[in-house]
C-alpha cells in the first residue's frame, strides 16, 4: 500500500544487529515482484547486514544451499513464496533456526490446507512478523489461519476454526430473493474478532502517517450489453439451464437439512462454470469463439460489441486529450488479449504485464510507463499479478475492467497508483454491466467490505471495496 512496511523491517532487524547484537539468521518471504524493493530497501537501511537473495533454478539454489547457507555466511536470506515450496532442501527440514521469520504480503497463507501455508508453518524460529495490507478478505477463516501461524497453541483445533467461519457466512432467502444468495454476519463474533485483533496488530493507514496523498474518486459506471452480448448472454443461460436448476435445488436441499442453502451449495453442478462464462460475456463477447464476429480482424465491432469497451473507448479519448496515462486491470489475461486488439485498433500505444512476463521484462515495462518522455498511455496489467509490487504513480486514471469477488485484491490494485509519489488526483473507473451477475458480485464484494471495515474499525474499506458513485468519464 505503499506506507513503507519494508523500510520499518529494515531498520527493526538493523536495530537489533547494532543495539542487541542479534544479527540473525533471518528469513524475509515476499512475492517475487517485490523481491527488488526488499533488496534496495535493505541496502539501504540494514547497511551493517549481509543479504542473501536465495532464488533461481534447482542447481543454483543448490550451489547458493553449500556456499552460502550452511556456512552461515549470511545475515538475512530473501526468497519468494515459490520458492519456499519449491525448495525442500533448506525449507522443507528445519536445516536453519530463523531469529526472525518475515512474511511480506502475508494473505498468501489465508489458505491453511494450501502448500505455502504448510511450508510456512514448518520453519523453526524464534519469532514471526506478518505483514499484509489485507489481512481480512473473503472471510474470518482467513483470519483464523494468520492467526494461529503466529500462535498455533492458541488457534489451533477445529472448534477455533468453525468459531471464525460460523461469523461470517453465506445463507439463502428463496422467498425473497428468488434463491439469491445472502451474506449473513454475526455482530458479536465479528466485534470479538476486532477485540482480539487489538493488542496482536499494528496497523498504519494514509490518515495515520498523514501522507499529503492527492484525492482517489472511485466511479462505479454500469454500461448496458450491447445487442451482441445480450443474445451471448441469453445462450449461455439457456445451454446451461439444466446446470441452474440442479444447482437450485442443491440449494433447497441444503436449506431442507439445516444448511442455509450455503456457498457450498451453489458451487454444485458446474455453475461456477456457468457463471465464468456469463463474465466473459460482459467483458466482452469476442472471448466466446461462437459470437466473436470477426476472429482476428481488427475492426470497429471490437468497440461496438462490447458495453465495457464502448466505454473504455470514452475514458481513454478523454484521458488522451487531457495528458493523462492509464492502467487497466483485468483478472483475465484473455481478457487483456482482446484489450489489446482493442488499443491496437484505435492505435493507442500501450505495455503489457501478466503472470507470464518476465522478471525482467517486468522491469523494463514499469520504467517505460514512468518514463515522462515515452509515448505510452495505457499499462494493461493482470489484477492478480500486479496487485503487488508495482509503482504505476506516472498514472491517475485506473480502470477496473472487472471486479474481482475479493474487493481487497481490487484495493491493493489501485494502490499501484494511489501511493506515495503520486502528485495528482487519481480517479478510478469500476465498470460493471447492468442486470448481469456482475451486480450480485459487487453486492458480495461490499459485504466482505463491511466485514473487514467492522474487525479493523476503518470505514474507507467500504468505499474502496463497495464502489463508488455513479457516472461516466
Amino acid at each position: 500500500m505503499g506506507l513503507g512496511k519494508t523500510m520499518q523491517v529494515a531498520i527493526f532487524l538493523e536495530y537489533l544487529a547494532v543495539e542487541r547484537g542479534v544479527r540473525g539468521p533471518h528469513l524475509v518471504v515476499a512475492p517475487l515482484s517485490v523481491l527488488p524493493s526488499w533488496q534496495a530497501e535493505l541496502a539501504r537501511w540494514s547497511p551493517s547486514l549481509k543479504v542473501l537473495l536465495f532464488y533461481g533454478n534447482e542447481v543454483e539454489r543448490g550451489r547458493l544451499l553449500s556456499s552460502v547457507v550452511l556456512p552461515g555466511d549470511f545475515d538475512v536470506l530473501l526468497t519468494s513464496y515459490e520458492q519456499l515450496v519449491a525448495e525442500r532442501r533448506l525449507f522443507g527440514s528445519q536445516v536453519v533456526v530463523w531469529r526472525y521469520l518475515v512474511f511480506d504480503e502475508a494473505q498468501r497463507l489465508k489458505n491453511w490446507d494450501a502448500d505455502v501455508a504448510a511450508a510456512a508453518r514448518r520453519q523453526a524460529c524464534y519469532s514471526k512478523l506478518l505483514l499484509t495490507g489485507t489481512p481480512l478478505q473473503n472471510n474470518l477463516r482467513e483470519l483464523w489461519s494468520l492467526l494461529r501461524l503466529l500462535f498455533p497453541e492458541v488457534f489451533g483445533g477445529a472448534v477455533a476454526e468453525a468459531v471464525f467461519a460460523s461469523a461470517f457466512t453465506l445463507t439463502s432467502e428463496l422467498s425473497a430473493s428468488r434463491g439469491a444468495a445472502r451474506v449473513v454476519m454475526n455482530p458479536a463474533l465479528v466485534d470479538a474478532a476486532h477485540a482480539l485483533l487489538a493488542p496482536l496488530m499494528l496497523r498504519r493507514t494514509k490518515a495515520s502517517v498523514r501522507l499529503a496523498l492527492p484525492p482517489k474518486i472511485e466511479r462505479l459506471v454500469f454500461v448496458p450489453l450491447s445487442p451482441v452480448q445480450h443474445a451471448a448472454y441469453k445462450t449461455v443461460l439457456e445451454a446451461d439451464a439444466n446446470v441452474l436448476k440442479t444447482a437450485r435445488r442443491a440449494v433447497a436441499r441444503s436449506q431442507a437439512a439445516g444448511g442455509g442453502g450455503g456457498a457450498a451449495a451453489y458451487t454444485t453442478g458446474g455453475i461456477m462454470n456457468v457463471l465464468l462464462q456469463l463474465r466473459k460475456v460482459c467483458n466482452h463477447p469476442a472471448l466466446l469463439p461462437a459470437f466473436d464476429e470477426h476472429p482476428g480482424d481488427l475492426t470497429a465491432a471490437l468497440v461496438r460489441d462490447s458495453g465495457k469497451a464502448a466505454m473504455l473507448d470514452k475514458i481513454l479519448t478523454a484521458a488522451a486529450a487531457a495528458g493523462d496515462r492509464v492502467v487497466i486491470f483485468s483478472q483475465w489475461t484473455q481478457t487483456l488479449d482482446v484489450l489489446e486488439d482493442v488499443l491496437t485498433y484505435r492505435r493507442v500505444a500501450f505495455l503489457r504485464l501478466d503472470g507470464g512476463t518476465s522478471f525482467a521484462r517486468r522491469k523494463y515495462a514499469v520504467r517505460r510507463f514512468s518514463d515522462p518522455d515515452d509515448a505510452v498511455l495505457v499499462f494493461l496489467v493482470s489484477t492478480r499479478a500486479g496487485g503487488v509490487g508495482l509503482n504505476l504513480q506516472a498514472a491517475n486514471v485506473v480502470v477496473m475492467y472487472d471486479s474481482d469477488w475479493n474487493p481487497s485484491m481490487d484495493r491493493q490494485a489501485q494502490d499501484r497508483v494511489h501511493r506515495i509519489g503520486q502528485t495528482r488526483p487519481v480517479t478510478v473507473y469500476r465498470l460493471a454491466t447492468r442486470h448481469t451477475c456482475e451486480e450480485r458480485i459487487l453486492y458480495y464484494a461490499t459485504e466482505k467490505a463491511k466485514l473487514g471495515a467492522r474487525v479493523l474499525r476503518d470505514e474507507r474499506l467500504l468505499e474502496d471495496g463497495g464502489g463508488g458513485g455513479g457516472g461516466g468519464p
